[in-house]
């Protein structure tokens, strides 16, 4: 302890020093506890990795597991990881029930929408499905949602007013 804390300590009543004390010591404690959970959480994420995509690999038959991984590479921004896992994992689609279909094309919405490319694609997508379904409120909705996101205002203005055709209560 430096000695111009010292001297402020014998300065105190007794109680005081003695309370001082302890919280100080307390402080230096949560400090090694607090470095002690920083240096190990990164194992922990890591151990997370492994675990999910060694489930992936004991079972290659389960797309739940499989696309747990995938959800796991996407959050972890490991996009082309995820893209090659999806393809793969594609193969085997016509042979899943009803929920895990759902969540595979959950997953893949979600791997397109977090890239520009992805994003146009799907605006392109919405384009094609409502030239053939025009009078499909929620289409236009969702491509309005997509041309928003890719900065083209007046494009996404124009979809709005469009759904706001189809159904004239649809507050925007």
């Amino acid at each position: 302890m430096n000695p111009k804390m010292k001297t402020i300590l014998q300065l105190l009543p007794q109680n005081y020093r003695k309370i001082t004390a302890r919280v100080k010591f307390k402080l230096i404690w949560l400090a090694y506890i607090f470095f002690f959970f920083l240096l190990i959480s990164p194992l922990f994420s890591q151990n997370q990795f492994h675990c999910l995509k060694k489930k992936a690999l004991i079972d290659p038959h389960d797309p739940l597991s499989r696309l747990r991984f995938i959800d796991y590479l996407i959050e972890k921004n490991n996009l082309n990881s995820a893209q090659s896992e999806l393809k793969e994992l594609a193969d085997t689609y016509q042979d899943w029930d009803q929920p895990a279909k759902e969540i595979f094309w959950r997953e893949k919405l979600k791997l397109a929408e977090t890239s520009p490319q992805g994003t146009e694609k799907l605006v392109k997508n919405w384009r094609e499905f409502l030239e053939n379904s025009p009078d499909y409120k929620i289409g236009w909705l969702y491509l309005a949602y997509y041309q928003f996101r890719l900065g083209q205002r007046e494009a996404a203005q124009a979809s709005l007013e469009q759904a706001k055709k189809i159904d004239p209560s649809l507050s925007l």
